[in-house]
């Protein structure tokens, strides 16, 4: 059975364990292929530094409209930053 999460629309937990979502790697490998900072996504999208970190952490679920504005300044879709293909068989 393959579970896709959107981390950006409902705060959701993994289906084993009941632990928070994992880090967001995805959205950090992004941002580091661009050379840019936490901070350099922060200003451009109208966050702080610390919203982005959170979000990398795993600790903090953005807006769809944050992500979408993350997605624009990084060049990548939501499906290439915010969605997670799970197998579970």
């Amino acid at each position: 059975m393959t579970y896709c999460i959107l981390y950006s629309t409902l705060y959701l937990i993994e289906l084993n364990g009941g632990e928070p979502l994992s880090k967001n790697l995805k959205l950090k490998s992004a941002r580091a292929a661009k050379d840019m900072s936490q901070k350099d996504v922060a200003d451009a999208v109208g966050v702080t530094r610390q919203t982005i970190n959170a979000i990398e952490n795993g600790d903090y679920n953005p807006t769809i409209n944050l992500c979408i504005a993350i997605c624009k300044v990084l060049g990548k879709t939501l499906n290439d930053l915010f969605w997670e293909e799970e197998s579970n068989e």
